[in-house]
């Protein structure tokens, strides 16, 4: 699929941050590493869908702690942060876009940055490699495509326009919120995403802790899929207003 699309450039990479539901026993990263360790499919981590970046960012957490947990299947991150929040679950993995205020709001509790360093918004969290968990690292990517075959001087200028608004005044300010500001174009790009979706590829390959291999892990995705398209055709059908009855 990834030579499908010409890459103009990295935008950003987002850190991701293992966070869990306030009325969990740990307190910190390393209370939790001992808990998860301890309880192991007994705990629940909700991730946004197959192949998710907390998908994928759980499962790496699993095979780095060489644990089980149990996995909560969500439609998206914004419906499991508002579930986390409410306590429906025990923990997930999810991007700072996401975590960043609800950790400062005390609605959830922060336990570490995936980052290979501390995330400035979130300094007070740990990371997971200078907790114990040595060379984890995972983030969410941003970047921009464009069609196979762009003339070479259009994919050059787009490029250049790319990294020009990357230096405006004020972006540092706002990958200072979101991430890291290390940006690459062209060919680093492609190079960094080559090495993302063989991680990736790894990952889902594998077993997940459940029994499960990959192709039954897809099935169930899209049998959940036709269930929830056809629970939203019924409840659209339920609540469309109703013809007038007839007068006879």
């Amino acid at each position: 699929m990834f030579n499908d699309f010409d890459p103009i450039g990295r935008v950003t990479d987002v850190p991701m941050t293992i966070v869990g539901k306030t009325s969990l026993a740990a307190k910190d990263i390393g209370e939790l590493i001992a808990w998860l360790r301890q309880k192991q499919d007994q705990v629940t981590y909700a991730h946004a869908g197959i192949g998710s970046a907390a998908h994928l960012c759980g499962l790496m957490l699993m095979s780095a702690l060489n644990i089980k947990m149990n996995a909560v299947v969500y439609r998206g991150t914004g419906p499991a942060m508002n579930d986390l929040v409410g306590g429906q679950f025990d923990m997930m993995c999810d991007q700072t876009t996401g975590t960043a205020n609800q950790i400062k709001a005390g609605t959830i509790r922060g336990f570490a940055a995936t980052t290979k360093t501390r995330i400035p918004l979130l300094a007070e969290l740990p990371t997971l490699d200078e907790s114990g968990v040595k060379g984890f690292e995972v983030a969410a990517w941003h970047a921009l495509w464009g069609p196979k075959g762009l003339p070479k001087e259009v994919l050059e200028k787009l490029t250049a326009a790319l990294q020009g608004a990357l230096q405006e005044p004020g972006g540092d300010r706002a990958h200072g919120w979101i991430g890291d500001g290390a940006r690459g174009s062209g060919s680093r790009h492609a190079r960094g995403l080559a090495g993302a979706a063989e991680l990736g590829g790894r990952q889902m390959g594998s077993r997940d802790p459940g029994g499960r291999g990959k192709g039954q892990l897809v099935a169930q995705a899209r049998e959940r899929s036709r269930l929830g398209r056809r629970t939203r055709a019924l409840e659209r059908a339920r609540q469309a207003p109703r013809p007038p009855a007839l007068r006879r």
